[in-house]
């Protein structure tokens, strides 16, 4: 069969790794997508030494884009290559470069419809774990909130709060959470604020939420996005105890109009089609979806 070794595509190769890292995308779109993809090596946007070329005897045969995110985790693209033993050897060593980074969840998320790529990453101990709605809210067509928030409830920024405090509460509300459990309920919340925190301003549009009595019940945390007018919900949660109050709806609510006043008129989320509490929150106040993934995901911390 020849021998295969896998390396960090050269400046000189980045084109050619890109073609190949997307040779799994429609025949229409590869060009445009491996031009994106040049694009954010070239500009340091994505981390060249993840952009991986395997060969066999010297020859290249396929490639794969793997990319350490902050908070621990990293992001990869079923690989690309000529034959099983390529693809294999292409996961395993995404897998070594996410583990030199100190990466402890990489993951990668799926058309349904693509579930036959994801085969080597299964067999390099990615598991199957569920399947991610992504919602849009189209304000411009929709009536608005009224900008004050419920009366009942005090929304405090985070640069208010302090990280410690915020994080302390962020990681209650993961406790019994159905959204993507995997993912958060054993993972320190500061670690996971550092991937949230990846790309916003300074403050980030987050709050924490306290109910009538002053304690503490949940955070929001918006994000922007790069698309103009478009912001994104990264993260709503309330506290074990605060639940089945309908203050999710008073948070949902709150998370839309405070968009709005900074004038952006479209809001996405994304949600574990598991948590159907949400989805119906979601639903009822005009969250559409506009598409469906599957995640695939590997703890590389030897927790499952």
């Amino acid at each position: 069969m020849g021998r295969i070794e896998v390396a960090a595509a050269t400046a000189e190769e980045w084109p050619m790794a890109c073609r190949l890292a997307l040779g799994n995308a429609p025949a229409g779109a590869i060009d445009t997508r491996a031009a994106r993809l040049l694009e954010l090596v070239r500009s340091g946007a994505f981390d060249s030494t993840g952009l991986l070329i395997a060969r066999r005897d010297g020859v290249p045969g396929g490639a794969i884009a793997a990319q350490n995110l902050p908070g621990g985790t990293g992001v990869v693209l079923p690989p690309f290559g000529s034959d099983d033993a390529i693809r294999d050897a292409l996961v395993a060593a995404s897998t070594a470069h996410f583990r030199g980074a100190g990466a402890e969840i990489a993951h990668c998320l799926l058309a349904p419809e693509d579930a036959s790529l994801a085969a080597p990453l299964l067999a390099g101990g990615y598991r199957f774990i569920t399947q991610i709605q992504h919602r849009l809210r189209h304000g411009s067509t929709l009536p608005e909130f009224p900008t004050e928030p419920d009366s009942l409830l005090n929304f405090r920024p985070y640069s208010e709060v302090g990280e410690a405090a915020f994080a302390a509460i962020l990681e209650r509300t993961y406790v019994g959470t159905l959204d993507l459990p995997e993912t958060t309920v054993d993972r320190p919340a500061v670690q996971q604020l550092d991937g949230y925190r990846h790309g916003q301003p300074d403050p980030p549009h987050w709050h924490s939420v306290e109910g009538p009595d002053s304690r503490p019940i949940g955070v929001v945390m918006l994000s922007e996005l790069p698309l103009p007018g478009v912001w994104e919900i990264g993260y709503l949660g309330l506290v074990p105890e605060a639940r089945g109050r309908g203050w999710g709806q008073s948070l949902l609510r709150w998370a839309i109009a405070a968009a709005g006043r900074a004038g952006i008129r479209e809001v996405g989320l994304s949600v574990d089609v598991r948590n159907e509490p949400a989805i119906r929150l979601y639903g009822d106040q005009f969250f559409r979806i506009y598409e469906l993934q599957d995640l695939y995901l590997l703890r590389l911390d030897g927790k499952n």
